[in-house]
């Protein structure tokens, strides 16, 4: 066993399993918060108080699901088709994303996250690419010699 390795699960409280929970209820009380609470609020009161709480504990999934695309990202074989999956089911969860937070078919104005950790892969994905060309001579490498051919 690698030294460093002993230390990093010293330090390590959840699973992978445990933060997927984790984020899988952290979302759910948002999106329980956003459909069936917000309908309801006057600004003050105990349904406020509950209203604010969930809005914070909804908070806790979106750096854990960016975790776990990082992840994704170097443990998966397929990117194009982690990519896809990604894709497609944004666009299966969209209607009734809408529908439940907007009350709408169809909200041009606010979208699920699934197309916003797709462009995160994208994003991670492209960045990897470029340090992967710069390292063999590319355009980095040249233009910071002063050529930017």
């Amino acid at each position: 066993m690698d030294k460093n390795n002993g230390k990093l699960d010293k330090l390590r409280i959840f699973s992978g399993a445990q933060l997927k929970y984790i984020a899988f209820l952290s979302m759910l009380a948002d999106h329980v918060n956003k459909a069936l609470i917000y309908p309801f609020l006057s600004g003050e009161g105990i349904l406020q108080r509950i209203s604010d709480a969930f809005d914070i504990l909804g908070r806790i999934a979106f750096p854990l699901f960016a975790f776990f695309l990082v992840e994704g990202f170097f443990k998966t074989g397929n990117r194009k088709k982690y990519l896809a999956s990604l894709l497609i089911f944004g666009i299966i969860s969209e209607i009734p994303f809408d529908m439940a937070l907007s009350g709408v078919f169809f909200e041009l104005n606010s979208n699920n996250i699934m197309f916003t950790l797709a462009l995160m892969l994208i994003t991670i994905w492209t960045m990897k690419s470029r340090l992967r060309w710069s390292q063999r001579g590319g355009f980095l490498e040249n233009w910071s010699k002063g050529d930017s051919s």
